[in-house]
C-alpha cells in the first residue's frame, strides 16, 4: 500500500504520464462513485467525486495536479460511502461487472409462495481489460499473504479460505485533531468469490489496525460454518 505508486498511477510523475483527473474521474464513476447505487432503501448518499468544473464552482479555484494527487489516494474532496465501496470491490471480485445491490430478494404472497424474485441488475460492465483485473486482485491478494502486505498474516491464519483485501486510512481533519477513519474491503475466497465485506470504523486510525480486526472476524465465523459462507444458503 504505496501512496507514492498511486500518486504517479494517478498524476503522473517524471516520465510517468500518470491517468490524470478526468479518466481517473471516469473510471471512479463506472465503479459506481459519486452518485447512488439504487439500493432498495431510502436515504442513500450519492457521495461525492470531485472534479476540475465542480471544484471551480464550489471555489472558484482552478483544479491543480496535488488535487489529482489527493483524489489517487482516496484523499481530497473525495466522498464514498461503504456501500459503494463494496460494490466496486464485488466488481474486482467478480471480473468486471457492476451490480446494483439488493437487500430484497424475493416477494411472497401471504402462503408463503414466491410471486416475484429479485433478479441482479448489471449497471456497468466491461470497462477494465481482464488483464488489469488480475493484476488487481493479485494485489489485493498479497496485501493478505504476503510479508509485505499491509494485512499480512493475521487474516490468512484466522480465515479457513483464501482472502484478497485493501487497507485505507481516510484523513478527516488537516489540523490533526481527529483520527483518521479505517477502512478494510476484502472479497472471499480469492480464487471463487462468495462474499464481499467493507468494515469502516470512524475517527479511530489505521485501516489495517482498526478495521481489519472486524472484517478477520467476520469471515473466520463465516467460513467456519458447515457449507461455507453463503451460498447453498436461504
Amino acid at each position: 500500500s504505496s501512496n507514492v505508486f498511486f500518486y504517479t498511477v494517478g498524476g503522473g510523475f517524471g516520465n510517468i504520464r500518470g491517468l490524470g483527473v478526468d479518466r481517473l474521474v471516469s473510471y471512479y464513476q463506472r465503479f459506481g462513485l459519486g452518485h447512488k447505487t439504487g439500493v432498495d432503501l431510502p436515504e442513500e448518499t450519492a457521495g461525492l467525486v470531485p472534479t476540475q468544473a465542480s471544484k471551480k464552482k464550489a471555489t472558484g479555484e482552478d483544479w491543480y495536479l496535488g488535487d489529482t494527487y489527493n483524489i489517487s489516494v482516496g484523499q481530497g474532496d473525495l466522498r464514498a460511502s461503504p456501500l459503494q465501496m463494496a460494490v466496486a470491490t464485488a466488481a474486482v471480485a467478480n471480473g468486471g461487472t457492476v451490480l446494483r445491490p439488493h437487500f430484497l430478494k424475493e416477494i411472497r404472497d401471504t402462503g408463503g409462495q414466491t410471486v416475484r424474485r429479485i433478479e441482479p441488475q448489471t449497471v456497468a460492465q466491461g470497462f477494465v481489460s481482464p488483464e488489469v483485473l488480475a493484476t488487481i486482485r493479485g494485489a489485493m491478494r498479497q496485501v493478505v499473504a504476503a510479508p509485505y502486505g499491509t494485512a499480512c498474516c493475521k487474516i490468512e491464519a484466522a480465515v479457513s479460505v483464501p482472502v484478497a483485501a485493501k487497507t485505507g486510512t481516510a484523513e478527516t481533519d488537516p489540523d490533526g485533531k481527529r483520527k483518521p477513519h479505517a477502512w478494510f474491503t476484502a472479497f472471499a475466497p480469492y480464487d471463487d468469490p462468495e462474499i464481499v465485506i467493507v468494515a469502516l470504523v470512524t475517527n479511530s486510525g489505521e485501516g489495517a489496525q482498526f478495521a481489519a480486526p472486524a472484517v478477520k472476524d467476520t469471515l473466520a465465523w463465516c467460513f467456519s460454518r458447515p457449507g461455507g459462507c453463503v451460498r447453498g444458503r436461504t
